[in-house]
């Protein structure tokens, strides 16, 4: 009986440590993504930012508002 308590108890530590390396893998792959979907984010809101620089210059003729286009 004993060696069918040690061989279930290595079973869940084995389990055990498959799941934590599998956790750790999963956890990267999001930090991951989020990091290149936070760049992505810095780009559309650079992009954002010329198209309204412009859009203001064009309409009103004020260099003032090629502020914003000229920094992104």
């Amino acid at each position: 009986m004993l060696a069918v308590g040690v061989a279930i108890l290595t079973g869940m530590v084995a389990m055990s440590l498959w799941l934590v390396q599998v956790n750790n893998r999963y956890s990267q792959e999001t930090a991951e993504l989020r990091r290149v979907r936070a760049a992505i984010l810095d780009v559309v809101t650079s992009m954002q930012d010329i198209e309204t620089g412009q859009r203001g210059y064009l309409l009103t003729n004020n260099v003032e508002y090629l502020g914003p286009y000229e920094d992104a």
